[in-house]
Parts: C-alpha cells; structure tokens; sequence
C-alpha cells in the first residue's frame, strides 16, 4: 500500500479508503486554511480590499499544500482502481 507523506502526516489505507467525496473536500479545505489562507490579514471583509501583498513563504506553503493534495488523490486514485479491478 503506497503511502502519501506530509506534515500533516501519512495518509494511511484507512483514511485514505474512504471514499466519500464530502470527507475529500473538507480534508482539502482544512489544509487550505491551515497552509495557504493564513495571509496575516485580518478575518472577514473589509471595505477597502485592495489587493493584498503576499508575505514571504506564501508560495512555497501553497506548494507543500498542492503537494499534499496531489498525494491524497494518488493513493485514493489507485485504491479506487484496485477496488475496480479487483
């Protein structure tokens, strides 16, 4: 069974069996929060949204982000296609 490595941790056959659409993408969004929606700027709207500047580390965080993701899909992917070819 491969194995997806990140700093969120492994992605184990367990977790990664479930294949249930809603559980992916509220993994996803919760690597999104945690990795690439922490601009430093306040929550919420605000009236004078003016583009933001990204801060230093905001790309290479939302690499390791895709990289994660990326992973993910690849396990679920090759489990969903033994299941199919069983």
């Amino acid at each position: 069974m491969a194995q997806a490595r990140s700093s969120q941790g492994v992605l184990r056959q367990p977790e990664a069996s479930r294949c249930d659409a809603t559980t992916w993408a509220m993994e996803a969004f919760d690597v999104a929060r945690a990795k690439v929606y922490t601009l430093g700027s306040k929550p919420g709207c605000a009236s004078d949204a003016a583009p933001l500047a990204l801060p230093d580390g905001y790309e290479a965080q939302a690499k390791e982000a895709v990289a994660l993701q990326v992973e993910r899909a690849g396990v679920r992917l090759a489990l969903l296609l033994n299941e199919a070819f069983k």
